[in-house]
């Protein structure tokens, strides 16, 4: 079967099953009639067509029986209440199988089939086809010679990079090739006219393969309306989301983990922000709370803000924040939600520290108000793009660097005028920052105050170079475990410039964290790392926090096949650390393939379940598992011990 056709079913089913869950999920809201069932029954029949055709059987069987649901419902004209989970269960089930895993097709299925026989008996059997071809709700192709005004092309992500490398490699070779042709014949107008031109259009040319690259936040919503109704009936709130400002354009690969992201702090706030609703009553606000994703252009960076207006962050944990330091910062040190006294934040600290991380790998910075009684605003300020940036060049040691311009509040070639209070703004060698070898510097030396979230720092350097766009190339597995480089740019002299990530700048200059110091010891001595494997982001986070504050390097993946293209692009893994339950491929498969993996049979595997009986214990020792933690059980130091004895510590 061609896997490139394979591939678009499966992004055009999951585009439908996005489309069917938003429908459904504004149906339980405000009611379904007539057109929310012909808009359900056509994704519905598109996918069991589209599935049959790739011998996708399952699949296409239970499409097919979410047809019969939704047929029996137009039959009476509306699309009742208690049907609605039961479609909900079949739109997760898809979604999954596309992804390979189909252990959901035969429950969601059998769901289908219980509410179907609630009903009046459905109208004889007919062709789908022909259903779909008399509603009046189906829209008919145009007949008309004219081909439509606008087409939809699906092209895969890699190929639009590849495109854009292509296009930065040769804007360099034009620059160069200029530079040549100037120096040879500087007052030759036709050839100059040209060269202009030549610019112009790579410049154009850039611009359209950097439009192809970005997406509108809107195409990652469609899960956040299905988390925030879940978390509400886990919890037993009442909640409304809001959103605002999804046409704001974001790069693809920001999206990727952003929806990770949010998805995570809407949940927290549901959870943890949003008061229960007789409290709410109590209290004078709306029985149903309020929960606000905003998003907003802002120069080069675009603030993905999480609002709810809940009971907020306590008046005591406010008080702790230091002075000039910021609500954040506090929220998102490792371990600060397991402290003593601030149980009322419980899940909101090592899910803040992991969003935190996440956000600063992207160049960006997280930002936290909250008002006590009035609720908690998450600001996730992220670039607009990865792929090129706006950075300030400067010169240490022979080595040009470059900060994002995002990151930069001002640079002098004149120290002197600088006023900086000492405290609020501390100074350092960039050489130290780095860990570089240079010659000491002079008493007059170029400065830098960088900036990250409420924070800054100045650093010293050999020389100022000036502002340039440049094209972000990756770091490549051997150099991107070094902390404090966010990837690398070709000059237009060829000379290769790293570029810096200023939170972690200005993190070590005000005094390394512990996270710090064990990137410091990695760029210089490795430490042991760690793989760990969990299909949920908080526990993959947990476990990625602990481990990392205990020094270890860490990486994660969502499920077993994930691990094994990480085991396989990472050489230095030296401990698996795996959940059982994943998508796809669960953590006794992946210990099953681990062993018969050349060279990695004897690699140590740890895994974490939350089946605690003989049975289960039986099964991973007879799988080969090195140690097994059961996650009700499931504690710091344990996990350290297990970990430090099969491979040692930092």
């Amino acid at each position: 079967m061609d896997t490139g056709l394979l591939e678009l079913f499966r992004e055009e089913s999951l585009e439908r099953v996005d489309r069917m869950a938003a429908t459904l999920l504004s149906a339980e809201a405000d009611g379904g009639g007539a057109e929310t069932i012909a808009q359900l029954f056509r994704e519905a029949h598109s996918i069991k067509g589209s599935a049959g055709m790739f011998g996708l059987d399952q699949v296409g069987a239970l499409a097919g029986t979410m047809e019969d649901v939704l047929a029996r419902s137009r039959e009476h004209g509306a699309l009742s209440p208690e049907m609605i989970p039961a479609l909900l269960g079949a739109v997760d089930a898809v979604r999954a199988a596309v992804s390979d895993d189909l252990r959901g097709l035969e429950p969601a299925a059998a769901a289908l089939r219980a509410i179907g026989t609630d009903g009046p008996p459905a109208a004889p059997p007919r062709d789908p086809a022909a259903l779909e071809a008399v509603d009046p709700h189906t829209e008919t192709p145009a007949r008309d010679s004219h081909p439509p005004r606008d087409r939809t092309l699906r092209v895969r992500a890699d190929k639009i990079d590849r495109l854009l490398a292509s296009v930065g490699e040769t804007a360099l070779h034009s620059r160069r090739l200029a530079r040549i042709a100037v120096a040879a014949a500087p007052r030759d107008e036709p050839l100059l006219l040209e060269l202009d031109r030549g610019r112009l259009l790579i410049a154009e040319l850039k611009e359209e393969v950097l439009d192809l690259r970005t997406l509108p936040l809107e195409a990652i919503v469609g899960g956040l309306r299905r988390a925030v109704r879940d978390a509400a009936a886990e919890v037993g709130r009442e909640v409304r989301l809001e959103l605002t400002g999804t046409s704001t354009p974001l790069d693809r690969s920001v999206l990727d983990g952003i929806s990770d992201a949010l998805v995570h702090l809407l949940r927290n706030a549901v959870s943890h922000g949003i008061e229960a609703p007789d409290e709410r009553a109590a209290l004078g606000k709306p029985r149903t709370g309020a929960v606000r994703i905003a998003a907003e252009q802002r120069g080069e960076m675009v603030a993905l803000t999480c609002h709810d207006d809940g009971r907020g962050v306590s008046a005591e944990v406010l008080a702790r924040v230091p002075e000039g330091g910021s609500l954040a910062d506090l929220l998102s040190e490792a371990g600060f939600s397991t402290a003593k006294g601030v149980s009322e934040l419980a899940g909101r600290g090592v899910g803040l520290d992991a969003v935190a991380r996440h956000v600063e790998r992207l160049g960006g910075v997280l930002e936290v108000s909250s008002t006590p009684g009035v609720g908690t605003a998450v600001t996730l300020l992220v670039p607009l793009t990865l792929a090129v940036v706006n950075v300030m060049l400067v010169e240490r040691g022979g080595q040009v660097l470059g900060v994002p311009l995002s990151g930069v509040d001002r640079a002098t070639d004149a120290p002197g005028a600088l006023e900086l209070d000492a405290k609020r703004t501390p100074v350092a060698d960039l050489a130290d920052v780095l860990r570089m070898d240079a010659s000491a510097l002079g008493g007059d030396a170029p400065v830098v105050v960088i900036v990250s979230g409420s924070r800054q720092a100045a650093v010293e350097c050999d020389r100022l170079v000036g502002d340039r766009e440049v094209l972000v190339k990756t770091l490549g597995p051997l150099l991107s475990p070094i902390a404090g480089y966010m990837g690398a740019a070709i000059l237009d002299d060829g000379r290769i410039a790293l570029l810096l990530d200023p939170a972690h700048i200005v993190r070590v200059v005000h005094g390394p964290s512990a996270v710090a110091r064990k990137r410091d010891v990695i760029a210089t001595h490795p430490a042991p790392k760690v793989l760990v494997v969990d299909d949920q982001f908080s526990v993959r986070e947990l476990g990625r926090t602990i481990l990392e504050s205990a020094g270890y390097r860490v990486s994660t993946a969502h499920d077993g096949l994930a691990a094994l293209g990480v085991l396989d692009d990472e050489d230095d893994i030296e401990c698996v650390v795996s959940d059982v339950e994943m998508p796809r491929m669960s953590g006794l498969d992946l210990l099953a393939a681990i062993r018969a993996l050349p060279g990695r049979a004897a690699l140590p595997v740890i895994i974490v379940t939350s089946r605690d009986d003989d049975r289960a214990l039986q099964r991973g020792a007879d799988a080969g598992a090195d140690a097994w933690m059961v996650k009700s059980q499931f504690e710091q130091d344990a996990l350290l011990e297990i970990v430090g004895r099969l491979i040692g510590t930092p």
